[in-house]
């Protein structure tokens, strides 16, 4: 998870934080909606390490919710599980990235986003 990017794709992560550490909490929600009544942590950058069993309660899931449309993402799988199954986070304030989906996002990689890198790796 990152802080926020302003990139105008943002999936957010609700969730409850650890006590004493901003940085590790629990996953309550991912969704693309804000919610005020929610704790918005952070920013999905859609790189997620799972464990087999909450891979196993995800394929179980998708199967009883096989009435979905195709177009169900393992993020919202993840998001209906969370409430049964403790799924942590760690979050990475500073994060530099972007997710690249078409020629907008690419041009804000190009743009804005490789100076970045080029500025941090310098210093």
């Amino acid at each position: 998870i990152s802080g926020k990017t302003n990139s105008g794709d943002e999936v957010w992560i609700y969730g409850k934080k650890n006590s004493g550490k901003e940085s590790l909490g629990l996953i309550k929600k991912i969704n693309k909606k804000i919610y005020k009544e929610l704790e918005t942590i952070g920013e999905l950058t859609g790189i997620s390490k799972i464990s087999y069993e909450l891979f196993r309660k995800m394929c179980d899931h998708h199967i009883k919710k096989i009435s979905f449309p195709n177009n169900f993402h393992y993020e919202e799988c993840i998001s209906d599980l969370c409430n049964q199954h403790e799924i942590k986070y760690l979050k990475m304030e500073n994060l530099i990235w972007t997710e690249i989906d078409d020629p907008q996002h690419y041009k804000r990689a190009v743009d804005e986003i490789w100076p970045l890198l080029e500025k941090k790796d310098v210093s």
